[in-house]
């Protein structure tokens, strides 16, 4: 859990139905914030990780809501950052970790085709339609300032309009033997994080990647 880090703010954190994506959704709870959005393509573990993620939070007026969406469906993505900005007026904090590893180990010359289509749209296109709808959110958004309780005197900071982490994996940055699919589309969302980092870092939007393994 990040205990020592505070988060005030709205987060959205997509994938959060299970693994890497709704641990972050915990800690983000036990950081502060005032809201997560728990988005998931599976509504049933969208809504228990919500409901779970109350035992984990610190904010007095915390509120958790799930939204079941299909990344690879730029409608839904689009519809579930309508939903935040509806329900919540902004976005301060964006996770995105949906994403499926294809589970099979194969030569290069024996990859499924399908397979590979399957994965990229999930973990690349999915990644992309989330960034590009995140950001043009947030970049109509003020700047927010930040109080800090971590031994600066409460002294408050600018923290600008949004901060987005993309999940990636060890694999955005070495290959391993039979994970064709997996490691060219993880290698692939490092790369959309590094363009939407490029482009929005002007209009103080903060775009990372993190590897989840």
């Amino acid at each position: 859990m990040i205990t020592s880090t505070q988060l005030d703010g709205i987060a959205l954190v997509v994938g959060s139905g299970r693994g890497i994506a709704q641990q972050a959704a915990f800690s983000i709870a036990c950081a502060g914030a005032r809201a997560i959005i728990f988005a998931d393509m599976n509504e049933e573990t969208a809504k228990a990780s919500a409901e779970e993620s109350k035992q984990y939070a610190t904010h007095n007026e915390y509120e958790a809501v799930h939204f079941t969406v299909n990344v690879t469906d730029e409608q839904g993505v689009q519809d579930m950052v309508d939903f935040v900005i509806e329900k919540f007026g902004r976005m301060d904090y964006c996770v995105n970790g949906a994403g499926i590893d294809n589970g099979t180990h194969h030569p290069v010359a024996e990859t499924d085709i399908s397979n590979f289509d399957r994965v990229m749209k999930i973990n690349t296109r999915g990644m992309m339609l989330c960034c590009r709808s995140e950001v043009a959110a947030m970049r109509r958004q003020s700047t927010q300032r930040f109080i800090s309780r971590n031994g600066n005197g409460n002294k408050s900071r600018d923290i600008g309009r949004g901060a987005i982490v993309n999940i990636a994996s060890a694999n955005s940055f070495a290959g391993l033997p039979g994970k064709m699919c997996y490691t060219v589309s993880k290698h692939a969302c490092m790369a959309v994080t590094k363009m939407v980092g490029m482009y929005f870092s002007c209009l103080f939007l903060v775009v990372r990647g993190g590897g989840g393994g």
